[in-house]
């Protein structure tokens, strides 16, 4: 009856707050929109126990037909009901209600379809979530309001309503709550009008960081987070469970970290990493290590108490970690927290082992975690703590070598290599492994024709997939027609000009920051091997620069026989402001330019002449030597041989 009386008035306030047709945003002042969203309003009231009402009531037109004309509804049995309290489309004038028959219940989600979906239909539901929360005297927002969207909005507002005795801490980007009384409950309101749509740029940051978002808490600090998961993973690990499997997965082995290596290769190899999102709608309690052994399967908090479970049964120390894709200024909250790992305290070097990434080789910290921030569980030290990052020569450097033999017609025979340590390697090794023999053929055949439109694939080679490395090679050999052009006697060839971050240096303005994490080395090695006769009429003009954000060096050295051209990119992983978008600009242009150049290859005659008199040197030398071993009487067949040769 309560909940009623809560839902009847709240949507009282809502309708009221419906902008008429006559103030609708109309699609045509927007290009290529979906929809535009007349109202968004979240209102939250907390109650003792604590509990939650969530309600929110949306509004929006569709500017384009929509095929797709379902709404997917999302909840936690274990902690939520749910009702959708009103569910409509306004066609040509007209209002039709949502059949509640044709929706579809699942075990975490409903699903809604609208009647219509039709070019300038407006769409319309009310739905209310009631959440009670797992941690004791504890409530937090179960997720995010971010108040941007791909799509315009003409009103958008989150409402909390909070009892004044209750504890209650919030962080807001960007934008400022009016605060008021009610009663006795406080009043928290964040409303944002006319906002055009959000258009994500390439190698922009996450959203979380750059749009206007709200999350909030009651929860006193990170400690009392950190307590309470530590109770929750108490009770799934247990060490006396899986004694007996370790003790036959480490039989045989003397060492400690033979014994964490081979517990962390079993649980990898053998437990199925099921994905599931660390958050309020799966839930933050593991498994038990039994049954995550019996189902052989388990998300990253099942695999991490496992392996936890094992490393102690090894009587190994072991510690889960939690990692959170937020800064620690956000208010105290479960939903902090996107994954979780193991941590291995050593003497020659601390271990951050993710057993869900299954070809992440022992020892090696997965990229997509260091730099993280962690809560170390049961460990004596509280608070946060950063896992290490490794450096780019370990952890995302591409080396790539080649040699050109040029021939005199202009083609060429090409052997190349290219070499990815770390991240790469692991993402190109598993990316080999569930590709069929002809997709990766058709890989080297794709990456030839980025280098010679008229290129033919002799052979290729690969690591051994089955070997765990960090480091990642392929090499290939094929031959290039038309690697220069002939022009009279000259052969040409025009280096190809890498446009890096095209995506981004193609455009005028930014809005967003640009995103270089992580850091990234890429080195490369080439040498054409000139035709006989022939020189270089003029050497490419070398090339350097440095800025906060990238190194770049470009050089040519012209030797006897060959021009050898090197490159090396270092990305350092920074963030470079809007501000500084101009200078971003300009020295990737700067780079694509120095390496649009042409080579030109001419005839040398006077090295003819060169060859010529070395030869003869080189005879008149052989012969002396022959001479003087006569006179010795020494065995002169294979000095014969010499001398014929020269």
């Amino acid at each position: 009856m309560k909940m009623k009386k809560i839902i009847i008035c709240m949507l009282a306030v809502l309708l009221t707050a419906v902008p008429s047709l006559a103030e609708e945003p109309k699609c045509e002042d927007y290009t290529d929109v979906e929809e535009i969203y007349i109202l968004i309003d979240k209102t939250h009231t907390i109650s003792p126990g604590p509990t939650a009402t969530q309600l929110t009531h949306e509004v929006w037109k569709l500017c384009k037909k929509q095929e797709d004309c379902s709404y997917v509804f999302y909840f936690n049995r274990d902690h939520q009901t749910f009702e959708i309290t009103k569910c409509r489309v306004k066609h040509d004038g007209d209002w039709i209600e949502c059949p509640r028959e044709r929706m579809r219940e699942y075990a975490d989600a409903i699903v809604v379809p609208f009647p219509s979906c039709e070019k300038d239909d407006v769409l319309e539901y009310e739905a209310v979530w009631e959440t009670t929360f797992p941690m004791k005297d504890a409530f937090w927002s179960t997720d995010d309001l971010f108040f941007n969207s791909t799509s315009p909005i003409s009103d958008v507002s989150l409402t909390v309503k909070v009892p004044k005795d209750f504890e209650f801490k919030y962080y807001t980007t960007q934008l400022s709550p009016d605060v008021s009384e009610d009663g006795d409950y406080n009043v928290y309101k964040w409303q944002v009008k006319d906002l055009d749509p959000y258009e994500p740029e390439y190698y922009t940051p996450p959203a979380r960081v750059i749009l206007s978002r709200v999350s909030y808490s009651s929860i006193g600090s990170w400690n009392e987070l950190e307590e309470w998961f530590e109770g929750l993973f108490s009770d799934a690990i247990n060490k006396e469970l899986v004694s007996s499997k370790v003790n036959e997965i480490i039989e045989g082995k003397t060492t400690k970290e033979e014994k964490t290596k081979a517990i962390y290769d079993w649980v990898r190899e053998n437990i199925r990493y099921e994905e599931s999102e660390f958050g309020f709608l799966t839930g933050y309690k593991p498994h038990t290590v039994d049954e995550i052994l019996e189902y052989k399967f388990g998300d990253c908090k099942d695999q991490t108490v496992l392996l936890v479970s094992m490393l102690k049964a090894a009587d190994i120390e072991a510690y889960p970690a939690l990692l959170s894709y937020r800064s620690i200024i956000d208010a105290p909250s479960p939903q902090a927290f996107w994954h979780s790992v193991v941590f291995v305290p050593r003497d020659i070097g601390d271990l951050w082992l993710d057993p869900t990434c299954s070809e992440c080789p022992y020892g090696y910290t997965n990229s997509m975690i260091q730099g993280g921030m962690v809560l170390i569980l049961f460990d004596e030290k509280k608070g946060f703590v950063s896992i290490p990052e490794l450096p780019v020569e370990k952890n995302n450097l591409m080396e790539a070598e080649g040699i050109t033999n040029l021939k005199e017609d202009g083609s060429a025979d090409v052997y190349g290599s290219v070499k990815w340590v770390g991240s790469d390697a692991i993402y190109m090794r598993y990316g080999f492994k569930i590709l069929k023999e002809s997709d990766i053929e058709e890989i080297f055949q794709t990456a030839i024709k980025e280098e010679c439109t008229r290129g033919k694939l002799n052979n290729y080679t690969y690591s051994d997939l089955e070997k765990e490395d960090t480091r990642f090679i392929m090499t290939m050999n094929f031959t290039c027609e038309g690697f220069a052009s002939r022009s009279g006697d000259k052969l040409i060839h025009d280096l190809s000009g890498e446009s890096m971050y095209a995506e981004v240096t193609s455009k005028e303005n930014r809005t967003f920051p640009i995103n270089l994490w992580p850091e990234e080395m890429v080195l490369t090695h080439t040498e054409i091997i000139l035709p006989k006769c022939f020189g270089v009429e003029m050497v490419p003009d070398s090339f350097s620069r440095n800025e906060s954000f990238t190194e770049y060096e470009l050089k040519f050295d012209l030797g006897e026989d060959r021009l050898v051209m090197d490159s090396k990119v270092e990305i350092t992983g920074v963030w470079v402001p809007p501000g500084n978008f101009s200078t971003f600009k300009e020295f990737f242009e700067e780079v694509e330019s120095s390496q649009k150049q042409a080579i030109v290859f001419v005839p040398i005659h006077d090295r003819v002449d060169e060859i010529l008199k070395t030869s003869s040197d080189s005879i008149a030398n052989a012969e002396g030597k022959l001479n003087g071993a006569i006179e010795q009487g020494v065995d002169v067949g294979s000095m014969q041989d010499i001398l014929n040769n020269a």
